[in-house]
């Protein structure tokens, strides 16, 4: 009886040695270690980006000061009090480098808007030696829209 339960253990052993040698396989392990390095440097890499795209409060700051004095410029240059109002759209640069502001004049009848029309100033300062540069030194350049009628709704 004694060798009938020797046997049975060594069945068990040997069973449990062949378990452990599959689980521990080297190309197994290899590429665990490169799929989590990929992983590390990826989110590595996005974190690097988005701080070097994030603004500093200072910068929001000046870019929020920057955009309520366009909407000033433009509401006060292009407004004619009680019939025609101008209000900011869009500000960005053209691929020359030029900063834009666009805007939407609103034509008002009976306080009610009647015709709207696109305007955009560009200010071109690379060329400050153009007849129309203004005390800042840029150049200014417009382009104005057809009037258009506004829909009722």
């Amino acid at each position: 009886m004694a060798t009938k339960k020797s046997t049975k253990s060594k069945t068990k052993s040997n069973t449990s040695k062949t378990t452990r040698s599959a689980a521990v396989d080297p190309n197994y392990c290899g590429k665990c270690f490169v799929a989590l390095a990929l992983i590390i440097t990826a989110l590595l890499f996005g974190l690097f980006y988005y701080m070097g795209q994030a603004k500093t409060h200072e910068e929001s700051k000046r870019l929020e000061a920057f955009e309520t004095l366009a909407r000033a410029y433009i509401y006060d240059n292009y407004s004619k009090e009680g019939v025609e109002v101008a209000n900011l759209d869009n500000i960005g640069i053209t691929e020359d480098d030029d900063l834009y502001l666009e805007f939407t004049v609103t034509k008002y009848e009976e306080h009610i808007p009647a015709l709207h029309r696109k305007q955009r100033i560009h200010f071109q300062c690379d060329d400050n030696d153009q007849p129309n540069a203004i005390k800042i030194g840029c150049g200014l350049a417009t382009w104005i829209g057809e009037w258009e009628e506004v829909s009722k709704e």
